[in-house]
Formats: structure tokens, C-alpha cells, sequence
């Protein structure tokens, strides 16, 4: 890769995406939408634009050839078909940050839970169509089915899990200290289903390798191994030395972010059948925990 357009890249795993790439060598080049400080200097180019105006796209990307492209800032089929629209034989690949939310709940779930080429996707709708768990996983759904059915660029969607790490600014896993640290009743539907994660070093890892690499599809992007509500209380717990516990009051302030209906784990085997070495989940995420108090 000597040229690579990141759309995003200012945050979390984005963040190191572009900090590696730099100091790769790679010519990169940066969109957003300018709202959040860098610390690239003049490492980068920037272009600013917003994804949900098309003439604002046009204005920032007509202009321009990458190797790759990495998409981390799409939330509506139609954002993402603008984008390719407008760069159709200017790039060479194409690397779209999806998630594991495309899969309904369940356990050790593979690609094939989820079938990007058999769904009917709509374009049309602006992002804010998409509201609620459900509506997220609608628009990363179809836009992985509008990536995937066309043929003009090779694409590859990157299924993520739960993201965790020092600079996750969602502090969901945060949640779980807090509320342990002021002995506060955690909120959820059932404390023993069980959840998949990777942290943000991991995840900049796994993308900068995908662009690296020839394949083409979905693939799954997790640490090794998982864990349930009630396990990460228990360990959060030996962290802060105080008790926790939970309460399936729908009416509680104190929800928690990761409180959806059942399991989600997804399976990586593929991945690592390809050559990318994930980190075993329990060999950092006590440490992470302890950074929290």
C-alpha cells in the first residue's frame, strides 16, 4: 500500500490505523468531517466532507487515486454508495468496518450467519432512519450487501465485535467499574450471556493486515475467547475489591450498554486459518479494568 484514503480516522482503532500507516511509510490521506483534533501534523492530508451530503463527497474526494480505502465512518447504504460511486476506477480496494450486529444473537457464530449476497438492500434513506440496535444493524446489513454485490472495486467487510481499550470515549466497559466501585446494580436481561471483544490495538492491527491482503467478503475480527456479564463482574470485582450485582429492573437508570437480549460471540477461526494471530481476551482485560479505577 503506498497510497490509502481512511474515512475517519481521528478515533478509538482509526486512530491507530493512521498512526501505523504513517509510520509504514504510506501516503494517507484523511476525511472527516474536522470536528475532532489530530495528532498526525503533517503527516497527513486532510479533506473534510460530510457523509450525508453527497455534493459535500464530490467536493472532497473528486480529486484523487488510493490503494486502498478504509471506510469506518458509514452508517446508511447510501453513504457508502455515494462514496464508491464517486470513486469508481480510482482505488484498488476497498476495507469496510462492519460488526458482529449484522448476525442475529447467538454463540460462535461464523460468516455464514449472515449472507450479505442474499439480502435486498434499500438505498435512499439518510442515516437517522436507522435508530436503535436494530436500525444499526439494518444499515450496516445493507451496506455490506451494496459493498459486496458490486463487482467494479474488491471490497472486504470486517466484522468487529465489541471494541475495548484505553481510548474507547464510548467507556461502556467503564460502565461496569463505576457501578461496581459505587456497589450500583447493574441492569440487564440475562447477567450469563456471553459477549465477544477486541481491543483497539487489535483492531488497527487486523485492518491494516486485511488491506494488506487479497480477500475479498466478510470475515470475523475477534479476540480469542469470551466472556459473560456475570464473569466480568466477578473480575471487576477482584480489581476493585467491593461487590457488584445485577437487576433485571426494566425501569433502572442504570442500564447496561452491553445489556442486549442474549449472547453475541462471534467465531474468528477463519481469520486466523488466514494467517492473523488474535490476543487471548483474559490476557488484557484485567489490566485494561485496572486503568478504570
Amino acid at each position: 500500500m503506498n497510497k490509502v484514503l481512511v474515512l475517519g480516522g481521528t478515533m478509538l482503532f482509526g486512530k491507530r490505523l493512521v498512526r501505523q500507516l504513517i509510520e509504514q511509510g504510506t501516503e494517507v490521506t484523511i476525511a472527516t468531517r474536522g470536528m475532532t483534533p489530530d495528532p498526525f501534523g503533517s503527516s497527513v492530508r486532510r479533506v473534510k466532507l460530510e457523509r450525508q451530503d453527497r455534493e459535500s463527497v464530490v467536493q472532497a474526494l473528486n480529486e484523487g487515486e488510493w490503494d486502498v480505502v478504509y471506510d469506518q465512518t458509514c452508517y446508511s447504504p447510501q453513504e457508502l454508495a455515494d462514496v464508491l460511486e464517486l470513486l469508481k476506477g480510482r482505488v484498488g480496494r476497498y476495507v469496510f468496518t462492519s460488526t458482529m450486529a449484522v448476525y442475529p444473537h447467538g454463540e460462535g457464530l461464523t460468516e455464514s450467519a449472515y449472507d450479505p449476497w442474499q439480502e435486498q438492500y434499500v438505498l435512499g434513506k439518510p442515516r437517522q432512519a436507522y435508530a436503535g440496535v436494530q436500525g444499526y444493524q439494518e444499515a450496516k446489513r445493507h451496506a455490506e450487501a451494496f459493498l459486496l454485490q458490486q463487482t467494479a472495486v474488491p471490497a472486504a467487510a470486517v466484522r468487529f465485535p465489541l471494541v475495548i481499550g484505553p481510548d474507547d470515549y464510548t467507556n461502556r466497559l467503564r460502565f461496569y467499574v463505576d457501578k461496581v466501585k459505587n456497589q450500583t446494580p447493574i441492569a440487564l436481561p440475562d447477567p450469563d450471556a456471553r459477549l465477544s471483544f477486541i481491543s483497539s490495538e487489535e483492531s488497527a492491527d487486523f485492518l491494516g493486515w486485511t488491506g494488506r491482503s487479497e480477500w475479498t467478503g466478510p470475515m470475523n475480527a475477534s479476540s480469542e475467547g469470551h466472556i459473560s456479564h456475570r464473569e466480568l463482574m466477578k473480575l471487576v470485582e477482584s480489581k476493585t475489591g467491593r461487590e457488584g450485582g445485577f437487576t433485571d429492573s426494566p425501569d433502572s437508570p442504570d442500564r447496561s450498554p452491553y445489556g442486549f437480549a442474549g449472547s453475541w460471540t462471534i467465531d474468528a477461526s477463519k481469520a486466523a486459518k488466514l494467517g492473523f494471530s488474535f490476543r487471548k481476551l483474559r490476557d488484557y482485560l484485567p489490566e485494561l479494568l485496572e486503568s478504570y479505577l
